[in-house]
């Protein structure tokens, strides 16, 4: 045993101890400011933009840019946004 069984970390409960209950500006804040994601359309309406202003010479050029400039954004967003491009 290590000794620090009867201790819990903070922001953390016991089983036995009720949730905290959010206090009205968390609620409000919560409603107001909602964490999402980017919405796949525009993410990639972004990168053809940015490889119609970097003008690559290559597929290759063009998903070393993309993922220069959108490190976050997975391959396939990347090569969507190529295929929607070239149409």
């Amino acid at each position: 045993m290590l000794g620090n069984e009867g201790t819990v970390p903070t922001g953390a409960t016991r089983d036995d101890e009720p949730a905290r209950a959010m206090s009205v500006e968390e609620r409000v804040a919560a409603l107001a400011f909602p964490r999402r994601m980017p919405e796949t359309h525009s993410v990639t309406a972004l990168m053809r933009s940015h490889l119609d202003i970097a003008r690559p010479r290559s597929d290759a050029e063009a998903l070393r840019i993309l993922r220069q400039a959108f490190p976050a954004a997975p391959l396939a967003v990347r090569v969507a946004a190529m295929a929607d491009r070239a149409r």
